[in-house]
């Protein structure tokens, strides 16, 4: 049986995942929905690690934040809402089953993984680099209390159109690396661990993501706050960073940066399977949805493992 029969076979109601029957405007609704339950969580550890990633002489002290009370934490919090909800979290999503569906590389998933990514990222780093950029002047200018359109404002008179993206390159690098962990890693973890070790795990699986994916780009993002404060080049950045001071700078704010990556991944991974069951059993109670939500990428794995050991099976 050829590796698309296979998949087709497999993909019956009781096994796919419970997305993969919605259409593109009701994954968007969850996927939001989703988003705005992890930027509650997340938001106050971005406001930590971005403080820590700035020049000394332009973070805020830690006890003027923790004196500012909650909305200290929670500054810019709008202009996330509008950035991840609407657009970033949504597309990085789209990207990927854009990939999926048109240049879906067949016999490598962990290419067919990377590439993905790496579209997705493609599609995402301009929007992303303007509105973190904006995000981080709202952030670091709390007693001016700027709306997005008084901020975007301010930086388009003073850098002009290029300085709306100060970031490109290390945002780019970025998000390849959270598109990978968002779309591919946690499932494949969560497939892994079930698989191999009985743990049926999403909170672990996107742990680990979370943990694996926000180590390996934690110096891109340290530049790329950098960037968005001073407006260098990404090879100045990096290098004004290391003289004033040295290599150890760049993991500057990973540990808050880390717990908040291990919170997104975890929490859309699970919010999105949970709340694309509710909805289609709230929408369409005529469709079996009282089997558990598997990943459609496990899936396919599962459907590909299958094909290579009947491969060899059959070589031999």
């Amino acid at each position: 049986m050829p590796p698309s029969a296979q998949v087709s076979q497999r993909a019956d109601p009781k096994s796919a995942s419970a997305m993969d029957s919605l259409s593109n405007s009701e994954k968007m609704v969850i996927r939001s929905t989703a988003t705005l339950v992890e930027i509650i969580g997340g938001q106050p550890l971005d406001r930590i690690k971005v403080n820590l990633q700035l020049p000394k002489a332009d973070r805020i002290p830690l006890k003027t934040l923790l004196q500012g009370g909650i909305r200290s934490f929670y500054a810019a919090s709008a202009t996330s809402v509008i950035q991840r909800c609407l657009f970033y979290i949504p597309a990085v999503y789209f990207g990927a089953d854009l990939w999926t569906h048109y240049f879906k590389i067949e016999d490598s998933p962990v290419l067919d993984g990377i590439a993905a990514s790496c579209f997705a990222s493609a599609i995402v780093t301009p929007g992303v680099s303007c509105f973190e950029n904006l995000k981080l002047q709202q952030q670091i200018n709390l007693k001016e209390n700027s709306t997005l359109r008084k901020t975007f404002t301010s930086v388009y008179s003073k850098h002009g159109l290029k300085g709306l993206f100060p970031s490109m390159s290390s945002t780019f690098s970025r998000e390849a690396a959270f598109a990978l962990g968002m779309c591919y890693l946690s499932p494949t973890f969560h497939h892994y661990m079930k698989e191999n070790h009985g743990i049926d795990s999403v909170i672990g699986a996107g742990c680990l993501s979370g943990i694996t994916t926000q180590l390996l780009t934690q110096p891109f993002d340290t530049i790329k706050t950098w960037q968005e404060k001073t407006h260098m080049s990404f090879t100045r950045s990096v290098q004004a960073m290391v003289q004033e001071n040295g290599m150890k700078f760049l993991f500057n704010g990973a540990v808050p940066r880390v717990c908040r990556g291990m919170w997104t991944f975890s929490c859309l991974f699970y919010c999105t399977n949970e709340f694309s069951t509710i909805y289609k059993r709230s929408f369409s109670p005529s469709e079996d949805t009282a089997a558990p939500s598997v990943c459609k990428r496990e899936i396919e794995m599962e459907c590909e493992a299958e094909h290579r050991r009947k491969k060899v099976t059959s070589s031999s």
